[in-house]
């Protein structure tokens, strides 16, 4: 349906169209295509589709001087350029959801205006006689967008998709959702649904038909559904044409940049029209294509000339230009990109007094500050970074890379549960103090006490293990004292927690408090500095998000392979629905 020329500075005549004399000019960066429609039996109108390149890069991405060819019809998952008009914005993304590793589930997240989508990528599952699936093929390090890996089957909406099966799983399924034999499972698509598909098939009448197959000759029928063409999955419609104003992350989808933060060059494409008695049409943004494999994106800007038919008889000179003259009375405005979402309220415990300069050297951890001006405080830098930042998990961190250029160890943005554990031969110590003025007569409770006191001014060093069941020992003893249950340990406890008396390691060249972070797939030791320690809440645990180092382990004594170091610690106050540990 239609024809799409690529123009050049030098003007030229589409050849679609006997009946329309029709001649464009544009720069090189632009490819532009015309489509002639039949809106009334008495009228005329030329649908005029511009559409322009960006090379997608971290924080901007420039227009690209390779343009991407007009195209009559869906090829390689990408949509059609050649319909007359749309009824709202669209996105679509083709490519493959990646990873840094093999790994059984990739995972992957589309942010751009109203569009925030999260999905997985799995290795072959079928489902075991409980009903439960299991991966049974080897590990994906890629996993290509396409229908034929997610939910459908025939007779469904997504007619090419995995049919429900006890053998078979989809690849491609939402975010977090566990499949079950007998639940069906969302369609997870990101490019376009086929023209005859159920969800577009159903809106075309036999009159439509004809008005498609031949929309120059046959006047577009009443009651004709321009749904029709909107062709991207519903949760890829956009509220607002697309624009640089709008922030686009991609994250476990581009082959470079695991999470690619960036917003196109703000263009603004403009019919001009050298006869000065017809008005030229306003290009108006609606379609916004990104293929993450060649890390590119387009948008394609749209404009509908109509008139009487006595209008298109002469010939008509069209000219694209990127932006509007410039002069006093009228000047271009260029939206600059708006800053990171806030995705959670943090209450900032406290920072690393060197961390905001490494987080403008981290490429990943700039393009969250993007564009605020270097030298805005350096406590807002740190809160953008914990406000908006995607938290990793376990398995992330440890497949975590460094751009080449870049010498330092790589910072991270996690979420978890923080328990911080008090020191336990200081709790060894008050608990004796406390239970020896408690009584002096129960037997058991005064050798638990003259046990306790000898190894504790005994010269050899006690191990946080030996320290730890002489308290035990301790609190069992004192279960025969006229006081409540635990009475000895509430105080010992609370006495700890007001002095700060947090485990602590000698590591980096400095005493760390040593805390532990729940993390999805496991607990891992965080180390924090005392002048964050100090700002703690008293309470034993609590809900945080952490700017962090990711370093090998630092502690013999410990299980874990590798050690987080807090450069920046806040609490989590409240969080958006939509943040959520990126696997």
């Amino acid at each position: 349906m239609g024809k799409g020329v690529a123009i050049d500075e030098n003007p030229q005549t589409t050849d679609a169209w006997a009946a329309v004399d029709l001649e464009v000019a544009a720069p090189p960066q632009l490819v532009v295509g015309t489509l002639e429609w039949c809106p009334a039996t008495d009228e005329r109108a030329v649908s005029i589709a511009v559409k322009a390149t960006f090379r997608l890069e971290p924080h901007h991405s420039p227009l690209s001087d390779e343009p991407e060819p007009w195209r009559d019809a869906e090829v390689d998952g990408w949509p059609t350029d050649a319909v007359p008009f749309k009824r709202s914005p669209e996105l679509f993304v083709v490519g493959h959801v990646r990873g840094t590793t093999a790994r059984t589930k990739l995972a992957a997240r589309i942010s751009f205006g109203a569009v925030e989508k999260r999905f997985e990528a799995w290795a072959a599952r079928a489902f075991d006689e409980k009903g439960t699936a299991v991966v049974v093929g080897p590990l994906v390090r890629e996993v290509p967008l396409r229908y034929e890996l997610t939910a459908g089957g025939p007779g469904t909406e997504n007619p090419i998709g995995v049919a429900p099966s006890p053998t078979a799983v989809p690849s491609l399924v939402p975010a977090r959702w566990v499949p079950r034999p007998s639940m069906p499972i969302p369609v997870v698509g990101t490019g376009p649904i086929a023209s005859d598909w159920p969800a577009r098939a159903r809106r075309v009448r036999a009159e439509d038909r004809l008005w498609i197959d031949t929309p120059a000759h046959t006047p577009i029928p009443d009651g004709f559904d321009a749904a029709y063409f909107s062709s991207a999955p519903q949760d890829q419609r956009l509220e607002a044409p697309p624009s640089s104003a709008e922030r686009l992350v991609l994250e476990g989808l581009h082959p470079e940049y695991a999470t690619l933060t960036t917003h196109l060059a703000p263009i603004a494409p403009t019919i001009l029209i050298d006869d000065g008695d017809v008005a030229a049409p306003e290009l108006v943004a609606d379609t916004l294509v990104i293929d993450a494999d060649r890390g590119i994106a387009t948008i394609t800007y749209r404009a509908v000339l109509r008139g009487s038919r006595a209008l298109f008889d002469k010939p008509l000179r069209l000219r694209v230009a990127l932006a509007e003259p410039v002069d006093e009375d009228h000047p271009i405005t260029v939206v600059p990109p708006a800053p990171a979402q806030r995705d959670a309220l943090i209450d900032l415990v406290g920072f690393d007094l060197e961390v905001p300069g490494r987080l403008r050297r981290s490429r990943a951890m700039a393009q969250l500050l993007e564009p605020v001006p270097v030298g805005s405080p350096p406590k807002l830098d740190v809160l953008r970074v914990l406000s908006a930042g995607t938290p990793v998990d376990l398995e992330r961190l440890r497949t975590l890379n460094v751009a080449s250029e870049e010498l330092e160890l790589p910072l991270a943005v996690v979420m978890g549960e923080l328990t911080v554990r008090l020191d336990d031969l200081e709790a060894l110590k008050l608990a004796i103090a406390v239970a020896s003025r408690l009584s002096s007569s129960d037997r058991q409770l005064r050798g638990a006490i003259e046990l306790a006191e000898r190894v504790v001014d005994s010269p050899m060093p006690l191990s946080s293990e030996g320290a730890a069941a002489l308290l035990s020992q301790l609190y069992r003893a004192t279960d025969n004292l006229p006081f409540p249950p635990g009475f000895v340990e509430s105080q010992v406890t609370r006495g700890l927690r007001e002095q700060r008396r947090y485990r602590r390691r000698n590591v980096l060249g400095a005493s760390h408090v040593r805390a532990e972070l729940a993390l999805e797939g496991g607990v891992v030791p965080l180390y924090l500095s005392e002048a964050i320690a100090e700002r703690l809440p008293l309470a034993p645990s609590c809900q945080v998000v952490a700017l962090v180092e990711v370093r090998p382990g630092e502690d013999l004594g410990e299980l874990a392979d590798e050690a987080l170091v807090a450069l920046g610690l806040g609490r989590v106050i409240r969080a958006t629905s939509t943040r959520e540990v990126a696997a």
